[in-house]
């Protein structure tokens, strides 16, 4: 929600490079772009949700698809381009860009190797993310474990920025329950969790 929107809308401040009385002064009107595929996935809903959250502080921000040739289109004059998975080719490389660093960096490891397997054109997530770390203007990632690995493969001179995610209070309130979880009781009184797990017998 808003508190989360606070802190990410940082975002735009970290890679404009001027005395903090002048990045006021840029925020109105402030094109910002953030590129994820539109699969639904929870990259994607994040990407989706940090975008909202500048909105609300008055930046024009967008979630746009790099598959998709049309959004690529609207997002090539962007003042920012916020990568979370990838961005597109046709953006060029004369742009000020912020990586995302959503997964844990182990997963990303284990994905290049397993993914090796397959031969040339396999997707290779640790040298992507790697490349990203030591290209771009800024690197946030939401964990501070996450924030720690990044940081001690990092160049000199480097900062990986940590934003702990909020909670949007709009959407997660205390509503009245939906279900009768006592009847999730098998009737030897052991919880269905239990049973599943093979161990109510």
């Amino acid at each position: 929600g808003i508190g989360h929107g606070i802190k990410t809308s940082f975002l735009c401040e970290i890679v404009c490079f001027q005395p903090r009385n002048q990045q006021r002064a840029l925020r109105t009107g402030m094109k910002i772009v953030h590129w994820s595929l539109k699969n639904g996935s929870g990259l994607h809903r994040m990407a989706e949700d940090l975008s909202a959250c500048e909105k609300l502080r008055g930046l024009d921000s967008f979630c746009l698809d790099g598959d998709n040739h049309a959004e690529i289109q609207a997002g090539s004059g962007a003042d920012i381009h916020v990568i979370h998975g990838h961005i597109p080719d046709s953006i060029g490389m004369d742009i000020k860009t912020v990586f995302v660093a959503h997964g844990t960096p182990e997963v990303c490891f284990l994905s290049s190797v397993f993914n090796s397997k397959f031969g040339h054109g396999a997707s290779d997530s640790i040298m992507q993310s790697m490349y990203r770390v030591k290209t771009c203007d800024a690197v946030v990632t939401f964990w501070p474990r996450h924030q720690a690995i990044w940081q001690s493969i990092s160049d000199k001179g480097r900062t990986v920025d940590c934003v702990p995610r909020g909670i949007d209070k709009a959407k997660w309130q205390r509503k009245e329950s939906r279900g009768n979880h006592r009847r999730n009781k098998a009737s030897t009184g052991v919880p269905a969790a239990r049973q599943y797990c093979g161990r109510g017998t």
